[in-house]
């Protein structure tokens, strides 16, 4: 299935600890890594890197039965799954289509839409690993339950403490900023 793509009001809520700890594992590492997002009132606030994941240049595939055992534990402190995190080759921003049987980064985020029905929207995000020599890049993506086929770019709202950006694109200390992505 061809995926649609959007733009969308709405902003993926996020503390800028979480962002920094993307930055130092899947944003220094080979292409194709990931991990999950969790969040508490509506911010994501906690990211759990998925150490047993497998990958390879072009797919990434979530160690699902011990991300599972950890989210159980942090669902037990009060977090909630929201969503997932993982790295694409540079040029890639975009989440891959739905292949069928759950492949595919749109056909996972349906998939994972179908496991957790307390998910009203699920939040995607894309990373350009500093591996490669580039800049650390993070873009953002929404799919709502009620129209799972259109994948919605959303902005990303850093909150460190009492300070709130708005969709920012960081460089060399400077705020600039940014429509698509986050530079970090």
């Amino acid at each position: 299935m061809k995926k649609a793509m959007a733009h969308t009001n709405e902003t993926i809520k996020i503390e800028q600890s979480v962002l920094d700890s993307i930055q130092n594992t899947i944003g220094k590492f080979k292409v194709e890594t990931g991990g999950i997002l969790l969040s508490k009132n509506g911010v994501i606030c906690k990211f759990i890197f998925d150490e047993g994941g497998t990958c390879s240049h072009g797919a990434y595939d979530p160690d699902y039965k011990g991300l599972n055992l950890i989210l159980k534990e942090e669902e037990a402190k009060g977090f909630t799954y929201v969503g997932s995190v993982h790295s694409h080759p540079r040029g890639i921003q975009y989440p891959s289509g739905d292949w069928g049987n759950n492949t595919g980064d749109h056909g996972a985020i349906k998939a994972n839409l179908a496991c957790n029905q307390n998910l009203d929207r699920y939040s995607a995000l894309i990373v350009y690993s500093e591996f490669d020599g580039g800049p650390f890049e993070i873009f953002s993506y929404t799919v709502f339950r009620n129209n799972q086929d259109i994948i919605f770019e959303a902005e990303i709202e850093i909150i460190n403490g009492e300070i709130v950006l708005f969709a920012i694109r960081v460089k060399a200390n400077l705020l600039q900023p940014a429509l698509k992505g986050v530079l970090i």
